[in-house]
Order: structure tokens, then sequence, then C-alpha cells
């Protein structure tokens, strides 16, 4: 509490004089330098309408009076009053500067009340239109608005939310890239069509789900799909088709449920991209029953912190000519390659393994690589079933912890990595773990399966967590 340098006076203030109180600031005027601040409603000194000296730390907050924050001044003995337009808070030692997101700028769309600040936007749900894009709010104008109820003659605004299928015809006619935003809900399977070229679809709990897949992206469409749910009796995601122009879909944030023994990602001249999703299989069916990622001709799949589970082993299958699989920073519990490859074209086929974590709880091998050249590079390999994580010795290792693995390839380490708790599905490590600290150099990742920076000390982990 602040100590003001002021005589308590009693006094008997006849009529309306100010004479009778020298100190009264009744007219509003100070004319003692020696009490230069009027205390018009007694807050600070507790007298009404008195001259103060207020005594206190020059150009420090003082406290806030309504929606008026007071400062003192340079001198230390008077207080700078400061209107504030969004109102004062005392924790914030000041005026606020934003009350509501309309008080923003498109640059910075969202009032933080703790930062006491506008910024930029960091998820859809801190938007008025519930779209975020890199930073800015999308203006709601030129967002599509879907909902699982929606009519087909609906207009797809915000307030007059469409079918999906009719959102998707609109958006294909728009002569602009245009974004759906699909509200929470059950949805039934959803077709691309290849007149889409860029298509943006954001879910806000949305499921999409279907006897034929979930989401289907016909060939030459381009999508982008954030925060959705995708399942389907036969296949999750089907992008492309044989001999079509090359399809494109990326998901992000997103879940693809298969709760048969069919596939999750099937692709087909089409380039699949995976981040932050989780892909999760039957608990039913033998392993080879279907393949839960299957790859055909002109196939593509980059997944980077991606989460592969399920009781039924994950098969990631390839048959066809230049296909390509990249999976970084990713989980990826039960699964087993299986390379049906045909491939006889130039570049050809590859599949690169870097930065992953792989747990197999049954008995078949973790990787298969009798006749498949995967490039395995900084991952955890490791079997609670199995005399070998590895089959075969075709594939490129290294500085991968392979446990058990007999003979151990050159370059490796085979020991025990040493997770939290195999048994709670807890794969992060223990700080004495032989992974910790010991990754090579490449290929390059500067972030983990959880977003976390790598490295945190002076060298990078391997497998899919930084410790």
């Amino acid at each position: 509490m602040k100590h003001f340098a002021v005589s308590v006076l009693v006094v008997l203030v006849m009529g309306c004089d100010p004479q009778a109180n020298p100190r009264s600031c009744i007219d509003g005027v100070c004319s003692d330098p020696e009490y230069p601040f009027c205390d018009v409603d007694g807050t600070f000194g507790g007298v009404e309408k008195e001259c103060i000296n207020a005594g206190c730390p020059p150009g420090e907050f003082e406290r806030c009076v309504g929606a008026s924050a007071y400062r003192c001044n340079a001198f230390g003995n008077s207080f700078g009053v400061e209107t504030c337009a969004y109102g004062c808070d005392d924790s914030l030692a000041g005026c606020r500067t934003c009350a509501t997101n309309s008080d923003c700028t498109p640059n910075a769309p969202v009032c933080d009340q703790s930062m006491n600040a506008c910024r930029s936007c960091a998820a859809d749900s801190e938007c008025d239109s519930r779209v975020c894009d890199h930073g800015s709010c999308v203006d709601a104008a030129t967002i599509l608005y879907a909902a699982p109820d929606g009519a087909s003659s609906a207009t797809c605004s915000q307030n007059d939310p469409c079918a999906a299928s009719t959102a998707v015809m609109k958006a294909i006619v728009s002569v602009d890239p245009r974004t759906i935003h699909l509200a929470s809900g059950l949805y039934a399977s959803l077709t691309i069509p290849s007149a889409a070229t860029q298509l943006t679809l954001v879910g806000e709990g949305a499921t999409l789900s279907g006897d034929g897949g979930g989401l289907r992206v016909d060939a030459a469409a381009r999508v982008v799909g954030r925060g959705l749910e995708i399942t389907g009796v036969n296949d999750v995601l089907v992008c492309g088709s044989a001999g079509g122009a090359l399809a494109k879909v990326s998901l992000s944030d997103s879940i693809l449920l298969q709760p048969d023994t069919s596939r999750v990602v099937s692709a087909i001249s089409c380039e699949v991209s995976l981040s932050a999703t989780e892909l999760r299989t039957a608990d039913v069916g033998s392993p080879s029953s279907q393949a839960t990622i299957a790859l055909g001709t002109d196939g593509t799949l980059v997944g980077d912190r991606i989460h592969v589970h399920g009781l039924r082993t994950t098969v990631i299958s390839m048959m066809g000519q230049r296909m390509t699989v990249r999976i970084t920073n990713s989980l990826l519990e039960n699964t087993w390659f299986l390379d049906l490859s045909t491939d006889s074209g130039i570049p050809g086929s590859s599949a690169l393994f870097a930065w992953n974590t792989f747990v197999s709880r049954n008995s078949n091998t973790a990787l298969d690589c009798s006749s498949t050249t995967l490039r395995l590079a900084n991952n955890i390999i490791f079997g609670t079933a199995v005399s070998n994580v590895l089959s075969g010795n075709a594939c490129v290792t290294q500085t991968n912890v392979l446990m058990p693995q007999s003979p151990l390839p050159s370059g490796n380490i085979g020991s025990d990595p040493q997770f939290q708790d195999v048994s709670a599905g807890n794969f992060r490590l223990k700080a004495s773990s032989p992974a910790v600290g010991t990754a090579a150099a490449k290929p390059p990742s500067d972030h983990d399966f959880a977003g976390v920076a790598r490295p945190q000390g002076g060298a990078p982990d391997i497998g899919a967590y930084e410790q």
C-alpha cells in the first residue's frame, strides 16, 4: 500500500466554501505545488475533493478506478489518468488492449486476455469464422459452411449451413480456392471429384463415414484437410485411380479409423501426406487379411508425427511401380512391412523410416527385410514376442536401436531402449537409455513425435521421442 504525504485534517466545511479547507479541490484545481493531485472521490487519501501529494514511485502503476488507469507521474507526487477504451485491469497493471476479437486487426485477430494483446490465431476455434489459416482468421464470407443436417438448398453461410456434398459442388465452381467448414457431427462418405483443384476441409468434431470409404479423392483433385475423423467399412481414405492424373491429399490433426479388416489408406497415382494424425486399425482379423496402408503405381505416402496402432498387425504394402514411403518422427505399433513390389521402372520405388519408434507385441517381425530395400535410420525397433525385429538382410540400416536382433547389423545398437513403461504404452525414454544423445545427424529432424524441438541436449535422441 502506498503512503501519501498528507496530513489528516479534521475540518468542518461550512457550506460549499473551498476556503474552509485550504487543500480543497472542489473546483477541480490544486494550486499548491506540494499537493498537486485532486483526489476527487477520496480513493487515494480518504477525503473527497482534497489535494494530496501522491508520494509514489515515479512511473509505477497505482490502480484501476473504474475504466481508468492511474499511474505515478515522473515527479512521484501526482497521478496521470488514462481512460481505457476496453476497460482497466489491476492484474494487467493498466488498460486492456482489447475486449473481443473484433477489437483486433486481421494480422493479429485474437484478443488474448492473458497476454493483454492481440495475437495471431493458433487454432480454428479461436476465430469467429471458425477457420484459422497461418495465423490469420479467414473471412467468413469466403468459407462454405456445412452441417450434418444441412439442406442442399441452404446458402452454405455460417448462419445457414448446407449439406457437405452441396458445399463441395459450390466450391468446385468457384473461381477462387475455397474452404469448407464441417460442423461437429456424423456425415456420409464424401467424394472430392477431379474438378476440385484446390479445396480445404476444416473439421470441428466432424466424422466422415461410409461403406465405400469415408473420404474419396478422385484423380487430379487437390485436398487439404484437418480436424477430421474418417472411418469406413471398406477402406477409410481412398485416393487416385490407376492410370489417372496425379491426385494429392494432405491431412493433419485427424483420425483415420478402420473398424474391420480393410485398408486405412489406399493410394494409386496419388500423393498422401499425413501429419500429427492417428491411424487406428481394427482389433480383429489375421495379420495378412488386408494391408493397412496400400500403395499402387505412382502412390506416395509421407507421414510425420503419425501414430499407427491397433491389435491387428499394421501391414504396409507396395505393389506397382514408382512408389514412395517416407515415415518420420512417428510411433508405429505391430507393424509389418510387406513388399509386393513389381517395380522395374526408373526412378523406381523407395522406402525410408527415420526417427520412429516401432513396437511389435505379436509373433511377426516388425519389418521384413528379406526382399525389400528399406532405409532405416535413427529408429527404435523393439519386439516383445519375437527372436528378431528384422527378418532378412536387404535393409540399409544406420544408427538404430534393434532389440532383439542377432546378428546385429554393423553401426546399430543391440540394447534395451529402456522405455518408461511398455505395458502402459509409454514409449518415452529413460535418462539411462542407450538411445539418448546417440542419433546420427542425417537424415535431419528438428522435432519429435510430440512436436518437441530436437535436440534437447548436445545431440538428438534415437526414436520418436526426444528425452
